[in-house]
């Protein structure tokens, strides 16, 4: 049914629509009684269909639909794809809705179409008057995420990089080229987010006249070598891209910078440099295989810094001097192959800043487990401790996971799933002499296979005089353990004990992992 066509059912039940109630002697009209701000909510989360629609069942519905601050059009459904009859009767209602809001502002606009066949230049011309439009209409923030057929590429208008308000801009075009037009201003943008989108030198030096607070690039490709050196910059997100002309170089610098999130590949073929001038930094999360010319400055004001490196053996030199760049940070992540690396440096690791310690380890095996205390003896003013590891997600959605990075990840590893992990009791983190038993105030630890989880909880609760809380998560088949550990000595501490049973690993928690 077309929309033209709903319109004659829709104004015969207008009563209904509007939240008119029919009884025996009354009718209320609870839809017409609500507040213009309450409506105007309710209609920014109603599809562009049924907003159109929603315009012929009275005039206040016809006035307020133009003036809904968020409006998401998405025409991105298979339904417009198999008719070109309903294809066109949207753009043609999109056209005639867009023009009608004349000054109406816009707070969001978020555009998702897929452009195919013989028409996507003239799709193309008439989706950027919309964007137009939006412009004259004060637009704030402004998504395009659009589908387009090869060869095809997408120009910002003019008008668009010319628009005062306009403070956030998101494209995604699909591994497609991204083009701007003759004469390019710098505009007002603060927030640029890229997404799967091909850009040239010249989009790159437009992108560094901004003056931008955040910068998001989602595997962006077309320039080998980046400098990002503007100066208004607070907040930067790479996430590396498989491709031959993928980001091999990278410079960040700027003296506001306070996050930087760097998402790179698991194995070596993953950024030739990375270099890094932020001193007044406070978050810094790096993900993946980045150690080749890895170059940190110091961070003095780091508060949280969050390391996945996956390091080589022979790494632990250049691993060292990370760490001596990060040692003021107050909170501290780090992957399983990160802390085996360390192990093997120089010397001790200088971390005494550090009150909050989290490890993602697979399990904690007898050979994990001096690589811990290690770290820990560095810590002396720890007072939150976690350890999580997730056997089960990794081995039981391992086919999943490898399918997910496309085969990166390697065979699986059935030796290290059957590590022995029940060599180091109570009297073996006794002899550790750990300083931060006495700070302690926080710990959560995941039981994986093995007995060394539990031996650590028992002897934190019978050593930790401070603790407050501890978290222990268990499976099903674990639920002995949990008789364990109530049975530990707890007369030094008065510490919560708090048992959780661990569900079963999904493909949700998969994707949750790999965010």
């Amino acid at each position: 049914m077309s929309i033209m066509e709903d319109k004659h059912n829709l104004g015969a039940t207008s009563a209904q629509a509007q939240g008119v109630v029919v009884g025996s002697d009354t009718l209320i009209d609870r839809f017409s009684a609500l507040p213009n701000e309450v409506v105007l909510h309710i209609m920014s989360s109603t599809e562009i269909k049924d907003l159109i629609r929603l315009r012929c069942v009275s005039k206040k519905c016809k006035k307020l639909s133009l003036s809904v601050p968020s409006i998401n059009i998405d025409g991105s459904s298979s339904i417009y794809k198999k008719s070109k009859s309903k294809r066109l009767n949207l753009l043609n209602h999109l056209d005639r809705f867009l023009m009608q809001r004349k000054d109406c502002k816009i707070g969001r606009l978020r555009i998702a179409w897929s452009f195919n066949g013989a028409n996507t230049s003239e799709e193309q011309f008439r989706i950027a008057t919309w964007i137009i439009t939006a412009g004259s209409c004060n637009i704030e923030d402004l998504e395009l995420d659009f589908s387009i057929d090869n060869g095809s590429t997408f120009e910002l208008p003019y008008d668009l990089l010319d628009c005062s308000t306009l403070k956030t801009l998101k494209v995604n075009l699909s591994s497609k080229t991204l083009r701007l037009p003759a004469l390019a201003v710098p505009s007002n943008l603060q927030r640029l987010h890229l997404k799967e989108v091909i850009i040239s030198e010249e989009v790159w030096k437009w992108i560094s006249s901004l003056h931008l607070t955040e910068l998001r690039l989602e595997h962006v490709n077309g320039v080998g070598s980046v400098t990002v050196e503007i100066p208004s910059l607070i907040k930067f997100h790479l996430e590396f891209a498989y491709s031959q002309n993928r980001i091999s170089k990278l410079l960040i610098s700027g003296d506001k910078l306070e996050d930087i999130e760097v998402r790179g590949p698991f194995n070596e073929r993953g950024l030739d440099s990375l270099k890094i001038v932020a001193p007044n930094l406070r978050r810094l999360k790096l993900l993946g295989y980045l150690m080749n010319q890895l170059c940190l400055g110091r961070f003095t004001f780091l508060e949280k810094a969050e390391l996945f490196l996956s390091p080589k053996a022979d790494d632990n030199g250049e691993l060292f001097e990370v760490f001596s760049s990060i040692r003021k940070t107050k909170v501290l992540h780090l992957d399983e192959k990160t802390i085996e690396v360390l192990r093997d440096g120089p010397v001790q690791l200088p971390l005494h800043d550090i009150s909050c310690f989290r490890a993602y380890l697979e399990r904690l095996t007898d050979d994990i487990v001096p690589s811990i205390a290690h770290l820990l003896r560095g810590m002396p003013n720890l007072n939150t401790l976690f350890i999580a590891t997730s056997p089960s997600l990794v081995y039981e959605l391992f086919p999943y996971y490898n399918w997910f990075y496309g085969g990166r990840l390697g065979p699986y590893d059935e030796v290290k799933e059957n590590a022995p992990a029940s060599g180091c009791n109570k009297s073996y983190w006794s002899s550790q002499n750990l300083a931060c038993i006495d700070q302690l105030k926080e710990v959560r630890l995941e039981l994986s296979k093995g007995t060394n989880e539990l031996e650590l909880a028992c002897y934190i609760l019978e050593n930790a005089k401070n603790l407050k809380k501890m978290v222990i998560i268990h499976t099903y088949h674990q639920s002995p353990a949990v008789r364990m550990i109530n049975a530990c000595n707890l007369r030094s501490c008065d510490a919560r004990v708090l048992f959780y049973r661990r569900k079963k690993p999904t493909l949700k928690d998969l994707y949750a992992i790999s965010m």
